[in-house]
């Protein structure tokens, strides 16, 4: 969050809820305009299948899916989605 913070992006959490879609990304962002969902694990943590759809989904609409165990995963998978390269 708070490396999201300091580039600039927006970021909002994604509680789990009757108004919630099951297998949502942890973080909801904004980053240079462009949407981004992470899914925050610990270093030996596992997504579900359907958290792998929903970031298929994310991926198939334009936006950018990050599996993230750690910051260098964000910053990877920003550059990656050509965010952030100069």
């Amino acid at each position: 969050k708070d490396y999201i913070t300091r580039i600039g992006g927006y970021w909002s959490t994604v509680q789990g809820g009757p108004f919630s879609k099951p297998g949502d990304p942890d973080l909801i962002c904004c980053v240079q305009g462009r949407f981004v969902g992470i899914e925050a694990k610990t270093p030996t943590g596992r997504p579900t299948e359907l958290q792998l759809q929903r970031g298929r989904e994310i991926q198939k609409a334009g936006g950018i899916w990050i599996l993230a165990r750690s910051v260098e995963d964000v910053e990877n998978g920003l550059r990656n989605g050509n965010i952030g390269n100069d």
